[in-house]
């Protein structure tokens, strides 16, 4: 299995082939007869949302689309998709504390 790659707006990619038991091919068809995958993929990204290596920003820059629209589809189907702690919240309150001095 040798990866091939190419980049296109800014974005590097990489392909490659995997195997995988026929009966699993569910897992990595279109979502519909028009060949659309946003679904599929989105899905197949949300485990590395939740573990917190992408943002809902980074999987629509690889999707192709805009951070509302893949949060909107997590939310539709029932995947959170907000990690957000109480780091986050200090962190948040840091900057709006900041935000607030300029003035």
């Amino acid at each position: 299995m040798g990866a091939t790659f190419q980049t296109t707006k800014e974005i590097d990619y990489a392909e490659d082939t995997i195997r995988f038991p026929r009966e699993m091919s569910f897992v990595f068809a279109p979502d519909d007869a028009s060949g659309n995958t946003f679904a599929r993929d989105a899905r197949m990204l949300y485990p590395f949302v939740v573990q917190g290596d992408l943002t809902c920003g980074r999987v629509a820059e690889i999707l192709g689309t805009d951070r509302l629209t893949v949060m909107d589809f997590y939310e539709s189907s029932g995947l959170p998709w907000l990690a957000y702690g109480a780091q986050d919240l200090q962190k948040d309150i840091n900057t709006l504390r900041e935000l607030h001095g300029r003035r």
